[in-house]
């Protein structure tokens, strides 16, 4: 037997959105933490571009792509390297 529920837009959203939370909650949780952000090696990042390390270096002197300096090393944030494989720095 089929039921028909008659609602409005708005609580239809509602439900879905719900519904998805509720099934995905460690997607719907809050942001992660900037700071604890996956960092990548230079070597991580030449297999990632398939380049090698000294491109990636080059690329880092020219400025065309962010990095961080702890102490004596040099990381790369995952998201600033998803960003410029598309394109986006």
């Amino acid at each position: 037997m089929t039921k028909i529920i008659i609602t409005t837009p708005e609580v239809l959203r509602t439900l879905i959105q719900d519904s998805i939370r509720e099934a995905l909650p460690e997607q719907t949780a809050k942001p992660k933490d900037p700071e604890k952000e996956e960092l990548l090696k230079i070597s991580d990042v030449a297999k990632i571009f398939k380049v090698s390390q000294t491109t990636i270096h080059q690329w880092k002197k020219q400025g065309k792509i962010p990095f961080v300096k702890m102490g004596d090393r040099l990381y790369f944030k995952r998201s600033d390297i998803n960003k410029k494989l598309r394109g986006e720095l």
